[in-house]
């Protein structure tokens, strides 16, 4: 909510972001890595912009689950990104270009940058303290324990 209007938005077409140092006390970059051609440019600028104290919120889909969530085609993506893009091109699904890592590859990318935790596991076994429902997941976690 932007009561009062403390939150504003600000739309960045590019990986160069438009504020000075140390700017920011929280930064979110949800699903936006994968669109970028320069990954790295991308978490240098984030870097740049949040505060030495700052929280920063990456997410991104892991290239090695089976389906990849842009386009929902089984296995496509496992393949070099020129190959998958042509079959999406001849296949004329094609959006725009994407740069999936794989989870390994972004924890590897992340690190170069910045001191991270990994909150997946946490909040798949802790559903309701961060206010999730997980539906099956959860069942199972509450089998598990």
């Amino acid at each position: 909510k932007n009561k009062n209007n403390l939150v504003k938005f600000k739309l960045v077409s590019s990986e160069k972001i438009p504020f000075k140092d140390n700017y920011f006390d929280i930064i979110i970059s949800n699903h936006v890595i994968e669109h970028v051609s320069n990954q790295k440019l991308h978490l240098s600028e984030i870097k740049r912009i949040l505060k030495s104290d700052g929280v920063c919120y990456i997410a991104t889909p892991n290239k090695l689950f089976p389906i990849e969530p842009h386009y929902k085609i089984p296995l496509i993506h496992y393949l070099p990104n020129k190959i998958f893009h042509k079959i999406l091109k001849m296949s004329c699904k094609y959006k725009e270009d994407l740069n999936l890592l794989s989870y390994f590859k972004f924890k590897y990318l992340i690190k170069q940058y910045f001191t991270y935790y990994i909150y997946t596991t946490i909040i798949i076994k802790n559903p309701r303290e961060f206010n999730i429902a997980l539906g099956s997941l959860y069942i199972l976690n509450a089998i598990g324990s």
